[in-house]
């Protein structure tokens, strides 16, 4: 099954896939398509507060938070054999995705409708267990910058449908994007309406006002006070940290007013068993020379730049090494990168590869690199090819910001350097490269470290959380 960094996104207008080059998580998306997606939340939240003024009008018996009143038949007590229903505009085909681990917890405590933009992508496990089902437009579209608005129009009409039938759930699962509609014209007859958000809404926001993009900062903003709107109103939230005081429950709690005792951070996770299982026979380097290795969006979003400088400057004091990327590069980025391999001929970039190859070349690498800048975006990625990296049992030198801080434990299973000092980086590298004992220590550091994200403890706490909230 594929494995890819969920938590990793592009602030790239016309990217498409992550920088892994595979899909990209649907926040990020919408961000770069938010044109579209600002102005279909907005009808969505238009239909909403008529759905609202109506079902009040028939007079249904409501709290003073705006959540009916229980009655018989409704949904039990949350996590005991109910029936809950996940809202999934994302395709799925990623074993490792963060709302794949969600529904695998959901599975556990209570039956799970699905209504999926990609019906089909579903890992096994899920689809013979869920009842799936889809939207007969957003089904047939193809075009990413449709699709998810026109699915989470579709899922609001249907949503309201279901609110006027009395439909009760234990819990209504949702992104932080347009189809979250749906679960607001629900959460009266939820028990829990939780909401995952991987990324921060505002992320776009310094890139058009660089680019003196004023129509689309606009739309962000927009964009950004409905997701605001919609988040306050959640009753559990999901995000990427370790703790409260990590950058995106920050966010969320600073900018968006979700109250602390809402939000919950969750790591990053893989299946660290099938990580290893997945690599089979080690690929075994082209040349004798060390590798470091990076697997992501290759562009200086992403740090690479900083990465292939600090490589440079080794090939210039004589060490012998080689640096080989994977994953998407974008056409604007090609004449900078054919630039850098003029300069460093060990400098081998083999394109986006199915993840299970990409495993393997990351198996044989003696270094694995996390060169993030220092951006709003990228702060708080837990990248899981970094996870990945410590599932395989090597060295990590990384920038030194609180996502990667969570994977690396600075000169015990890797090394954090201060994000866009090449030459820091640079010595980091020819610390663990010319001393084998050192690199061998890290790597089983790394091994240890790596059972903090398995997948099967971040399900075990999905559920305490679901049924304790």
């Amino acid at each position: 099954m594929a494995i890819v960094n969920r938590s990793t996104f592009t602030v790239d207008s016309k990217a498409r896939v992550n920088r892994c080059g595979e899909y990209v998580p649907v926040g990020s998306v919408l961000a770069s398509d938010v044109t579209i997606g600002a102005n279909a939340m907005l009808l969505g939240a238009w239909v909403a507060e008529g759905a609202l003024d109506f079902h009040r009008q028939l007079g249904a018996r409501m709290d003073e938070a705006g959540r009916a009143l229980p009655r018989e038949g409704g949904a039990g007590r949350p996590g005991c054999g109910g029936r809950s229903l996940a809202v999934v505009p994302v395709n799925c085909r990623f074993d490792h995705m963060a709302v794949n681990q969600r529904l695998r917890a959901l599975l556990e405590i209570s039956e799970v409708d699905i209504i999926a933009s990609y019906p089909t992508s579903f890992p096994a496990d899920i689809a013979e267990r869920a009842q799936i089902r889809s939207f007969p437009f957003s089904r047939r579209v193809t075009s990413i910058m449709l699709k998810y608005p026109l699915f989470g129009i579709e899922a609001a009409l249907w949503a309201l449908g279901k609110r006027f039938a009395g439909r009760r759930y234990d819990f209504v699962y949702t992104f932080q994007d347009v189809s979250a509609v749906a679960g607001w014209l629900l959460r009266p007859y939820a028990a829990r309406w939780v909401m995952d958000v991987l990324d921060d809404p505002r992320q776009s926001h310094g890139n058009a006002a660089q680019r003196r993009q004023r129509l689309k900062l606009t739309l962000l903003q927009c964009y950004e006070r409905i997701v605001a709107f919609l988040l306050r109103r959640t009753d559990v939230v999901f995000t990427i940290g370790i703790i409260h005081d990590d950058p995106l429950p920050k966010v969320l709690a600073h900018d968006y007013g979700v109250a602390g005792d809402r939000i919950f951070p969750l790591r990053q996770s893989v299946d660290v068993q099938l990580v290893r299982d997945s690599v089979g026979q080690v690929v075994v380097p082209e040349s004798s020379a060390p590798q470091v290795s990076f697997v992501g969006y290759v562009s200086k979003l992403r740090g690479v730049d900083t990465l292939i400088r600090a490589v440079i400057a080794l090939a210039g004091r004589g060490v012998d090494l080689e640096l080989v990327l994977i994953g998407h590069l974008n056409k604007r980025d090609e004449e900078w990168l054919r630039a850098a391999r003029q300069s460093l001929p060990g400098l081998r970039y083999l394109g986006v590869l199915p993840s299970s190859d990409a495993l393997r070349v990351m198996s044989g690498a003696t270094v694995g690199a996390l060169p993030f800048p220092d951006r709003r975006e990228t702060a708080p990625v837990q990248a899981v090819t970094g996870i990945e990296y410590l599932a395989l049992g090597k060295p990590i030198v990384a920038t030194d910001l609180p996502g990667a801080r969570a994977l690396v434990d600075h000169h015990v299973n890797g090394i954090l350097v201060p994000p866009g000092d090449a030459q820091l980086m640079a010595q980091a590298i020819e610390e663990i490269l010319t001393n084998p004992g050192l690199a061998k220590e890290m790597g089983e550091a790394s091994m240890k470290k790596a059972e903090e994200f398995d997948a099967s403890i971040i399900r075990k706490e999905v559920i305490r959380v679901l049924r304790d909230s």
